[in-house]
């Protein structure tokens, strides 16, 4: 997979770079979360989420068709996922677990369970461009995505609690951790998906041979499944644009 995704940037270098076109280097940082949230057991008594903070790296090219439109691709490295953490009941822990065998005794506290998978997107956009004042262009974009994955991992910790007498300082905690870095890909529920559709967007500003973006992206089929859970990645973030060579003319 890392092969062909090479492959892939050094194609997309060649084809863009021998067109009138401008391409640029980007970077940048982003939000993520997924759609429902990614949990090991869906139904708690309550949960918090922190969004994933990832990066964006890549190439972008802008081929003009006109003299405000133009389209936008790119190549572009995108760490996606989640942060999540439950809470379990353990209220009356004593006394619900008293009578029951010393293995039986220890009941989940809590659980953090972080999703990191990272794709290759590639985004089909129209882009508007309007001249502000001098080399400065406000710019805007929307259009269909293609996400390839690339790798990814889970990572659980579990918090147990027992409690052998109704002293609350009698408590017991113990840990248990749990971490996948191979994970399954397929199309069928329980695997993440090779290749996955999403829509993005997004607004900035042009200074002569940087720019600017603000951008959101929603996934528009789910990227995993699982026990009637479809599971779809969010994104939003900011990211810095540096144009490369002799700009065309008709983008300016």
């Amino acid at each position: 997979m890392k092969n062909q995704v090479l492959c892939l940037c050094l194609l997309f270098t060649v084809l863009f770079s021998k067109a009138q076109t401008s391409i640029a280097l980007v970077g940048g940082a982003q939000k993520a979360w997924t759609t429902p949230d990614y949990l090991v057991y869906p139904d708690t008594l309550q949960k918090t989420s922190s969004k994933k903070t990832g990066i964006v790296l890549g190439v972008v090219a802008s081929v003009p068709f006109s003299k405000h439109f133009s389209f936008r691709t790119g190549v572009l490295y995108s760490a996606k996922g989640s942060n999540q953490t439950q809470h379990y009941d353990t209220t009356d822990l004593y006394a619900s677990t008293v009578n029951l065998p010393a293995n039986q005794k220890s009941k989940p506290l809590s659980t953090t369970t972080k999703l990191n998978v990272n794709y290759i997107d590639i985004p089909l956009n129209l882009m508007y461009k309007l001249s502000i004042k001098g080399n400065s262009s406000f710019v805007v974009g929307v259009g269909p995505q293609l996400s390839i994955f690339y790798n990814g991992n889970t990572f659980t910790e579990t918090v147990s609690v027992s409690q052998d007498s109704p002293e609350e300082n009698s408590m017991k905690y113990s840990f248990k951790t749990s971490e996948n870095n191979d994970l399954p890909i397929g199309k069928v529920p329980g695997k993440y998906r090779v290749v996955h559709f999403g829509l993005n967007a997004f607004i900035g500003i042009e200074f002569n041979r940087i720019f600017l973006n603000a951008a959101y992206t929603t996934d528009l089929n789910e990227f995993y499944a699982e026990e009637g859970r479809k599971y779809k990645n969010k994104t939003a973030g900011i990211s810095l644009g540096i144009f490369l060579g002799q700009r065309n003319a008709n983008v300016k």
